[in-house]
């Protein structure tokens, strides 16, 4: 199969309409007829022969969700920087896994989970799909996706590390989750939702003084230090 694209004017107006009238988008029929009436779809030419893989609205299944994500979208071999357009993941999730979006984030933000606006960091970590394949594609390492399984364990990783610039640098998040697993291993009552951004503000704040990979090598386990 080929990866369908909306286009930037056919997210647009699916974004004004998500403001009138939310309730559309909570039935694949209607979703159907709202793109379909504002533009349509296309084709590209990332094409695969897997099989699309079945996803499970379960909270609890979004590390192996993001694992099935990850491993098919790969078989596209699609380039780096066309994996950060929103346009890609507004249409996986409204088309392609229209099914699995309606159900595991109805009555959520339209625009944070059923499209994505632009290529922002911040709304490719929230949307449907695109949180699953980015989430694994920053925390997986040479096939094992046991770190991806801690990111979803403490959902604070996604928004207070994976949103943010320094996560371009993928030692640092998976050092990070490290030094997570270990505090969670130790006490993970201490390891809650605040220290949690603590800690990404202090990295953030070491990131702006010194150049990232310094950060990644030396820094870490003193900065998780300072969040206690």
């Amino acid at each position: 199969m080929n990866l369908p694209y909306l286009s930037s004017q056919t997210i647009k107006k699916l974004s004004a309409l998500s403001l009138e009238s939310p309730e559309n988008f909570y039935s694949l029929a209607k979703i159907d007829e709202l793109i379909r009436n504002n533009g349509g779809f296309h084709l590209s030419k990332y094409s695969s022969n897997e099989p699309q893989p079945e996803l499970l609205p379960d909270d609890k299944l979004d590390a192996e969700n993001a694992q099935k994500i990850h491993r098919w979208i790969s078989s596209f071999k699609i380039p780096r920087a066309a994996l950060a357009d929103g346009r890609l993941w507004s249409a996986l999730s409204l088309i392609t896994f229209a099914a699995y979006t309606n159900n595991r984030w109805h009555g959520g933000d339209i625009k944070k989970r059923y499209l994505a606006i632009g290529s922002s960091q911040r709304s490719l970590i929230r949307n449907s799909i695109s949180r699953l394949y980015w989430t694994a594609e920053l925390t997986v390492c040479d096939g094992d996706y046991s770190r991806t399984e801690t990111a979803f364990l403490y959902q604070d990783i996604q928004a207070s590390l994976l949103e943010r610039a320094f996560c371009v640098n993928k030692h640092i998040i998976l050092n990070s989750i490290e030094h997570i697993e270990i505090e969670h291993k130790k006490n993970k009552e201490t390891l809650n939702k605040k220290r949690i951004q603590t800690y990404a503000r202090l990295l953030n704040n070491a990131g702006g003084t010194i150049s990232l990979s310094e950060v990644a090598k030396v820094m870490i386990p003193d900065i998780f230090k300072q969040s206690l």
